[in-house]
């Protein structure tokens, strides 16, 4: 390997895309979270984990 290389030769960076994502926003999931939670019987301890949904959830495929 030649010492006088840029990163940018050494670096091989992929610019196309991998594919696409679906993105579940927190405010629906906390929703959703929460009307399960309701309907049905012995979940609703589970509303007390609501509050630790912080960010979107990303599905990439």
């Amino acid at each position: 390997m030649n010492d006088a290389t840029t990163y940018k030769d050494r670096v091989y960076w992929n610019s196309r895309t991998y594919g696409t994502a679906v993105i579940i926003p927190k405010n629906s999931l906390r929703a959703a979270m929460t009307i399960f939670c309701i309907c049905t019987p012995f979940t609703n301890w589970l509303l007390l984990f609501i509050h630790q949904i912080k960010k979107d959830i990303v599905f990439r495929y």
